[in-house]
C-alpha cells in the first residue's frame, strides 16, 4: 500500500513539475502547479514512511522467525549430541568387561599351572620309585635309593595328611603286609612313611609313632629281615595301634 500511494506521489510531482515549468514558458500562474507539487510531495513521502514501516516490520517478523527457529535448532543438536556421546559411555564398560576377561583368564592359567605342578610333583616321586623298583638293584638297593629321595623330598601339608590317611587305611585292612614281594607298592609305602617322619621331626606324636612303626615293619618286611607273623613285627603293630587310639 505505501508504494502504491508513493508511486501515486511520484507521479503527480512529475505532472506538476512539468506544469510548473509549462507555465513559466507561457508566463502563467504557477499556483496551480506548485499546489500540485507539493500535494504530490505530501503523497511521496507518505507512502516513503509506510513502505519503509512495513519493511521494518517485515524485517522484525523474519527476524524473530529465525530466532524461534534457531531456538528449536539447538534441541535438535543435543539430542544429536547425546546420540553420538551414547557409544562413548559404552565403551568403558567394554573395556571393562575385556579387562575381567582377561583377568579370569590369567588366573585360571595360575590355578591351571599350580594344579599341573602339583600333579607333576605327584608323578615326579612315583614315577622315579617305579623306575627304581623296575631296575636290577636288590631290595636292599632299592631301599637305599627311596630313602635318599624321600630325604630330599618336600612335601605340602595337605599332601603330608593325604599320606597319612593311606598309610593308616593299608595297615587297617592288613593290606600292607599281604603281598610283601611288590616292589611298587612296598617302597612308595616306605617313601611316605619316611616322608611323614622327616615333616613333623623328632617330636612324639600319635602320628609320628604310628609312620615310624609302619615304616619299620614295611621296611624289614620288604627286605625279608622278619615275617609276618614275627615277634618283631607284632610288636611294632601293638604299637601303631596305641598310637591310633591316641589320635
Amino acid at each position: 500500500m505505501g508504494a502504491f500511494i508513493g508511486v501515486l506521489g511520484f507521479l503527480a510531482f512529475s505532472v506538476g513539475f512539468l506544469m510548473f515549468v509549462f507555465s513559466i514558458f507561457k508566463k502563467k500562474k504557477k499556483a496551480k502547479s506548485l499546489l500540485i507539487m507539493g500535494v504530490s510531495m505530501v503523497f511521496f513521502i507518505t507512502g516513503a514512511i509506510i513502505s519503509g514501516s512495513n519493511d521494518v516490520a517485515t524485517q522484525d517478523s523474519k527476524s524473530a522467525a529465525d530466532e524461534k527457529k534457531d531456538e528449536k535448532k539447538p534441541i535438535k543438536e543435543d539430542k544429536e549430541k547425546v546420540a553420538e556421546d551414547q557409544p562413548a559411555k559404552e565403551e568403558p564398560v567394554a573395556e571393562k568387561s575385556v579387562a575381567a576377561k582377561e583377568d579370569t583368564a590369567v588366573e585360571s592359567q595360575t590355578n591351571t599351572d599350580k594344579k599341573t605342578a602339583t600333579d607333576k610333583s605327584k608323578d615326579d616321586w612315583e614315577s622315579k620309585i617305579d623306575k627304581i623298583a623296575q631296575s636290577e638293584d636288590s631290595p636292599t638297593g632299592k631301599y637305599d635309593q627311596v630313602m635318599i629321595l624321600a630325604k630330599d623330598y618336600t612335601p605340602t601339608k595337605k599332601e603330608v595328611e593325604k599320606f597319612a590317611a593311606y598309610i593308616i587305611t593299608e595297615y587297617q585292612t592288613k593290606q600292607y603286609s599281604a603281598d610283601i614281594t611288590n616292589d611298587e607298592y612296598m617302597l612308595k609305602n616306605i617313601f611316605r612313611a619316611n616322608v611323614i617322619n622327616n615333616y613333623i621331626g623328632k617330636v612324639n606324636t600319635p602320628l609320628n609313632n604310628f609312620a615310624f612303626d609302619f615304616y619299620q615293619n614295611t621296611k624289614y618286611l620288604y627286605r625279608g629281615v622278619d615275617t609276618v607273623d614275627s615277634a618283631a613285627v607284632r610288636s611294632n603293630e601293638r604299637q601303631m595301634d596305641k598310637a591310633l587310639l591316641k589320635m
